[in-house]
């Protein structure tokens, strides 16, 4: 398999990870209440850590396509 594979299937799997999350965190905002503060900053972190993985993933392939 070819590095591309895995990379667009890790790269979807990242965008569907997000979705999820923000559609989570839409719902609470606008038709509840958010638990606790602390839940919502840890959704936002979740969120963070997702768009720094798909970052780390692009460098990668930047990289290799490089070489």
């Amino acid at each position: 398999m070819d590095d591309l594979y895995f990379y667009n299937k890790l790269i979807n799997n990242i965008r569907e990870r997000q979705k999820s999350l923000k559609d989570v965190v839409v719902d609470a905002l606008c038709h509840g209440p958010v638990p606790d503060f602390t839940a919502f900053k840890e959704l936002r972190g979740r969120l963070a850590e997702l768009a720094i993985t798909e970052q780390v993933l692009r460098d990668l392939l930047k990289k290799v396509s490089d070489e």
